[in-house]
């Protein structure tokens, strides 16, 4: 599952994958991921994911269904349902440590700039075109 976070300016969130992590450590992500669980359904699983990640609980009006997508990556292949979130801007983030190294907002400009010149996880390379470019 795939949560795009965006705030009222329309900038996305991207996470710093942590250096901990067992697939690409110290990558950028979108906003925040996760594995949905046996009998688990997407939406209760991009919820409970946002709240791991970001310390934040969002209701489930808040979150915009935007699709599906087969993602593909060399350790795994993965369908991903994709939502959208906008923050309130009042709204205190907690990133989880073993999760995020670095968490920042960033503008369609500076993301495009990004995707060419930083490492991204591979999902983050087919879903953030599709879904927000």
């Amino acid at each position: 599952v795939a949560v795009l976070v965006l705030n009222s300016k329309g900038n996305l969130l991207i996470q710093k994958r942590s250096m901990t992590k067992d697939t690409c450590p110290g990558y950028w992500a979108y906003s925040v991921g996760g594995h949905v669980g046996y009998q688990e359904d997407y939406l209760p699983a991009a919820i409970k994911e946002t709240n791991e990640e970001l310390g934040i609980k969002i209701p489930e009006e808040g979150l915009e269904l935007l699709g599906k997508i087969l993602t593909v990556a060399p350790q795994e292949k993965e369908i991903n349902q994709i939502y959208k979130y906008i923050v309130p801007d009042n709204t205190v983030l907690k990133p989880s440590k073993d999760e995020i190294a670095e968490l920042k907002f960033v503008n369609k400009k500076t993301l495009k700039e990004m995707l060419k010149n930083e490492k991204w996880t591979p999902s983050s390379l087919q879903i953030l075109p599709k879904f927000l470019l």
